[in-house]
């Protein structure tokens, strides 16, 4: 922020993260708390407020769903976000709105490389777009494109594609899975509900994620048929939206899930998913594929933005471009 500080926001259908962005550029310690855990996101910021002393000049928000106008609405949480409310309800000045699968996409030049843990080797083209997916609560896509001066960031609904089974078996599985779901989208079964429900699929049993986690890690057969259905799944609609995209610049699995499965993500089965798509295999097999180790990336995303952008010539309430 030039002239003043500003309010970073990552708001999440599960969790919230606030966090202070100083006069010299420095972004401070998070605050995180249930998006849950508040009516509104103005009851939220004024809580914070009140406890932390703080009064941002500024507010850049990464919001979970799509950023199409002045009012934003979450995905996976009633929370609905007004740019122009914000600013007039706090003088913020100006309010920039982005994606929050964007925002990760717009940190990726200023992450360290030791943020970047390899999935598959392959060599990136600096020219080209690099990819995010991000599967957490929902499942996040966005692409960050090089320009003649800059980034471009493209925000994404690619999450919400519908999934296609690879063979018989898949198909059978997905049958299984659509049973309560006419249309079944990739978030569906990527996004962290979805290992629970492959793993009632497998076992006609109903546990929470991290439950399915543990079991695989214990030898469990069911829980780890779900796990490996899952990566084999997740690198499918990852390869698939690499092409889309034309993502030869690296693809970035980011999001918390992947993270919290551990030892039990199959990264055999997400490559052999990634790379099989026929005369296309030799063009995904040349595309590095890393997994986000960072915290908060979306802040330093938010950062860049306010950055990069001249700000005080902004009228306030406006969303940011992505």
């Amino acid at each position: 922020m030039r002239n003043g500080t500003a309010l970073l926001a990552d708001i999440g259908g599960t969790n919230t993260r606030f966090a202070l962005l100083d006069k010299e550029g420095r972004i401070g310690a998070p605050d995180v708390f249930p998006t849950a855990a508040h009516e509104t996101l103005e009851a939220a910021i004024q809580h914070w407020m009140d406890e932390t002393g703080h009064r941002p000049d500024a507010a850049a928000l990464a919001v979970a769903g799509p950023v199409t106008g002045d009012v934003v609405a979450l995905t996976n949480h009633p929370w609905r976000i007004s740019a122009s409310g914000l600013a007039a309800r706090f003088g913020f000045a100006p309010v920039c709105v982005m994606n929050d699968v964007a925002a990760i996409a717009r940190a990726l030049p200023d992450l360290p490389d030791s943020a970047f843990r390899p999935l598959k080797p392959g060599t990136a083209n600096p020219e080209a777009a690099r990819l995010v997916v991000a599967p957490g609560t929902g499942l996040g896509v966005a692409a960050l494109l090089p320009a003649k001066t800059g980034f471009h960031v493209a925000s994404s609904e690619g999450g919400h594609v519908t999934l296609a089974a690879r063979d018989a078996a898949e198909a059978a599985l997905l049958e299984r899975l659509r049973e309560d779901s006419a249309h079944l989208s990739a978030e569906d079964v990527l996004a962290a509900p979805g290992l629970a429900r492959l793993h009632h699929a497998f076992s006609g049993k109903s546990i929470e994620p991290e439950e399915v986690t543990a079991a695989a890690l214990a030898g469990e057969a069911n829980a780890r048929a779900a796990t490996a259905a899952y990566c084999a799944m997740l690198g499918g609609v990852a390869g698939d939206l690499a092409m889309a995209f034309d993502a030869r610049g690296g693809v970035v699995i980011a999001g918390d899930l992947p993270g919290r499965m551990g030892n039990t993500f199959d990264m055999n089965s997400f490559i052999r998913r990634f790379t099989d798509k026929g005369p296309f295999a030799a063009y995904l097999a040349a595309i590095p594929v890393s997994l986000l180790d960072a915290p908060y990336p979306a802040f330093a995303g938010l950062a860049a933005l306010l950055r990069d952008q001249p700000l005080d010539d902004q009228p306030p309430g406006r969303s940011a471009p992505e």
